[in-house]
């Protein structure tokens, strides 16, 4: 049964910033998302692209950076596989989330990203 869906659109040239501000990079990006950063191709396309996921996350569970919550609680791997911490692996737990799909596509100067939350049918009475 989906749980939520979240779209999220970047323009890449948003990110340039990132490539000489590690301020942003440290706001955005987990300590592994900052590492794998470090051996892309296009850096700056992939910091889009983490941030597009992690907005598409956060519009699926339906709350929004509010209450202290922070962009690490939201840690984005390779294949763009999603794991919540903090707050936000909370309300997933809510919500019964038990699977998070997440893809992204992009041309030269945009990135989509798409998530969608899966969970158990509730019984009927």
């Amino acid at each position: 049964m989906v749980k939520g869906i979240g779209i999220d659109i970047v323009d890449v040239k948003r990110f340039e910033v990132t490539r000489s501000d590690n301020n942003v990079q440290n706001q955005i990006l987990t300590t592994n998302e900052r590492n794998r950063a470090k051996k892309e191709a296009a850096p700056t396309a992939y910091t889009a692209r983490i941030f597009a996921i992690k907005e598409a996350v956060v519009k699926a569970l339906g709350c929004g950076f509010n209450k202290g919550l922070l962009w690490h609680d939201i840690e984005v791997s390779e294949g763009d596989d999603v794991r919540l911490s903090g707050y936000f692996q909370n309300i997933a737990r809510e919500k019964d989330v038990k699977k998070i799909h997440s893809t992204h596509s992009y041309s030269l100067n945009h990135i989509v990203a798409l998530v969608v939350l899966e969970g158990q049918t509730k019984e009927s009475p």
